[in-house]
Order: structure tokens, then sequence, then C-alpha cells
């Protein structure tokens, strides 16, 4: 008695296991896969680097055409400087269109939240999204991706979309993605298109930001902090045709090179402040 019911407690048992794993297996492959991935594990201060935000497990049974997430980093350590599309695309009518928009998220790393703004709980009008240390991105599909009035979906594995980023002083930072609502629509009249799939992110890249590769201020680039550098952002920012040196001159560290810091270069010549940075 005792043997049959070990039997019967080992095959109850072994039976849990398999549906355990079925159950994870299935999950698994209803689910999207996001992930970022750095090209870079170490970088020195002023050094640019790419972040893939890569799709896998997509499949014709699953597919998107509409997300919305945050792309979160320490904007102590990097920020970001740009954005480029990936490779997952549709072409409709000989014209291809990209499950990500550049345009749009260049307009968000430069973007100035008010504050009370609840996507950015430290927002306080004056920061751009890239210094907040969290880019929004909210992707709808272009309206002329549509087959008989029925909008498509992408259902291809590959680079969403790649975010290049800038080390801005030593330490390490995580950076991650966030998918808002934990999953990816497909919005269509077609019923076989339209769903709701889950995605899974994978953990976040982590990046060591060491040293500096630049000299806040030396904008002509020959080691030396003088008003020869001045005179050359002048002419730079008059829009004059020279080239500076774009690492060196971007002094207050935000990652963008804009008029800010030629009014900070402006300050530092004219004995208002002593040193470059944040």
């Amino acid at each position: 008695m005792k043997t049959f019911f070990k039997r019967a407690v080992s095959a109850v048992l072994s039976a849990a296991a398999v549906f355990t794993c079925l159950s994870v297996s299935a999950f698994a492959a209803d689910s999207i896969t996001l992930s970022a991935t750095t090209t870079a594990t170490e970088v020195k201060g002023g050094e640019t680097f790419d972040v893939d935000f890569v799709i896998s497990d997509n499949d014709a049974n699953k597919g998107f055409n509409n997300y919305t997430l945050f792309v979160n980093y320490d904007p102590a350590v990097v920020v970001p400087v740009s954005a480029a599309d990936g490779d997952i695309k549709l072409n409709v009518g000989g014209v291809d269109y990209y499950a990500s928009n550049a345009d749009i998220i260049n307009e968000q790393i430069s973007y100035v939240p008010t504050a009370g703004n609840t996507d950015f709980p430290t927002a306080d009008g004056t920061l751009s999204c890239a210094q907040l240390g969290s880019i929004k991105i909210a992707y709808y599909i272009d309206p002329n991706v549509n087959v008989d009035n029925n909008l498509q979906s992408y259902t291809d594995n590959g680079k969403l979309f790649t975010m290049t980023f800038k080390g801005v002083a030593t330490g390490e930072s995580d950076i991650s993605v966030s998918v808002v609502g934990d999953n990816f629509e497909a919005v269509s009249n077609d019923a076989a298109i339209a769903k709701v799939t889950p995605v899974t992110t994978v953990a976040s890249s982590k990046v060591s930001v060491s040293g500096s590769a630049v000299t806040l201020g030396d904008a002509n680039g020959d080691g030396i902090v003088n008003r020869a550098d001045y005179i050359l952002l002048s002419k730079y920012f008059s829009g004059q045709n020279v080239t500076i040196n774009e690492g060196n001159s971007d002094v207050d560290q935000n990652g963008m090179l804009n008029r800010a810091d030629y009014v900070m270069c402006s300050k530092y010549f004219a004995g208002a402040i002593s040193s470059f940075g944040k």
C-alpha cells in the first residue's frame, strides 16, 4: 500500500512539473520580448555609445503597431544625444514605414516638461527629459499603413530603434526600458490583426563611465583652454563655417551642443564662473 501511495504521489508531482513547464513555455511563447543592449559596457567621459532596443519572440500570431514606453537611465552619468530608426518596417505602396519614429524620439530627448507633469515627477519646467533621466516614447502607426482599410501590424523581429548616449561623469548607470501596460497593441479593423500582446522586458544594461576624454572649453582641441576657444565658439554660433571639438564644447555637459554652452563660456571668460559642467 505504501509503495502504491509513493508511486501515486510521484506521478502527480511529475505531472505537475510537466504542467508547470508547459505553462511557463506557453506564456513565454505568447509574449514579445524587448531588450536594451549596449554596444559598450565601459566608456570615458565625453565618449558616445549606442543602445539597441531589440524585439524578439514576435511572429505572425502576435504583432504590434502601437506602444508607449520609457527609456530610463542615470542622467548624472550618461545622457542621450540622438535616436535612429531600427530595421523593423513594413512596405506599403512602395514606401517603407518603420516601427519607430526617430524624429519624435529626438524631440522627446530635448523636450522640457512642465512642473506637475505626471510622467516626469521631478520636472520643474527647466530641465529637459535628457537631463531628467527618462524619455517617453509613444508610437502610433502611420494611417497609410493599411490594406483594404485595415491597419497592418509589425510581426518581424529586430531593432526597434537605437539611441546614442554620451558619458558625462564617472559612475555606473543602468539603461532600462519599461512598457506602459506591459503590452504592445495591434489596432486594426481586421479581427485577425487586432490584438494585445504582453511584452517581457529583459534586465537592463549597465554602462560604466570612467575618467574623461574631454577638456571642457577647449573648442579648438589644442589642449589649452584660452580666449582662442571663446573666439572660435563665437564664430561657430554666429554661423561661420568653422570646425570645433564638439565634446569639449559641450561645457554644461547636458549631452547637447547649443547656445547655452556659448553663454557658459562667455561667463567663464568674463570671470563670472570659475569652472564648467553642470
